[in-house]
């Protein structure tokens, strides 16, 4: 349990780190939720949690969880397999191979940073056109897949809101949920 206590107490301070984090800011941002947008906040966390919670039982159950116990993933061939590479690493933790990458380290900080920028200068100025949430996900690999797509959509809905206005965009939106 020693190997255990050093990485244990960084990942405890790391994530009681996040979550101060998560409860100032929710603190910051309390007054305009309570006030204005009660329902909404409420109806975004109920989806969000039944959407969490679907995916765990469906991936525990039907993915890779307990359901393929006897597949290539858990059974692999000799040593490679889940339960091996567990083992390889738990040894290579205590025998003192593993260092801290202090590069990936950095870049989490850094994206953190300016993440944090991002949500002040939106909080702050509401007419900033660059949302948080779309710099955290524009790494992902399905998001640069339908990076023209999202792209498209918007020149459509802008050119729409141009030509027609409000109107003409309230109109033709339920069309968009049909795609």
């Amino acid at each position: 349990w020693m190997a255990w206590l050093v990485p244990l107490a960084w990942w405890g301070l790391f994530l009681g780190s996040v979550l101060c984090i998560n409860l100032c800011l929710s603190v910051l941002l309390r007054k305009q939720w309570m006030e204005h947008e009660k329902l909404t906040v409420m109806i975004g966390c109920g989806i969000a949690g039944v959407t969490v919670i679907s995916f765990v039982l469906y991936q525990g159950y039907y993915g890779i969880g307990s359901y393929n116990l006897s597949t290539g993933a858990f059974k692999g061939i000799g040593n490679l397999n889940a339960a091996g590479f567990g083992r390889l690493a738990v040894s290579r933790v205590q025998v003192g191979q593993f260092g801290t990458d202090w590069g990936r380290i950095m870049f989490m900080v850094v994206g953190g940073g300016i993440t944090a920028l991002l949500y002040h200068l939106r909080y702050r100025c509401t007419g900033f056109p660059l949302h948080p949430i779309g710099f955290t996900i524009s790494a992902m690999v399905e998001m640069q897949d339908n990076a023209f797509s999202i792209f498209l959509i918007g020149a459509i809905k802008r050119l729409i809101l141009k030509i027609g206005g409000l109107e003409q965009y309230r109109r033709t939106a339920p069309f968009s949920w049909a795609c």
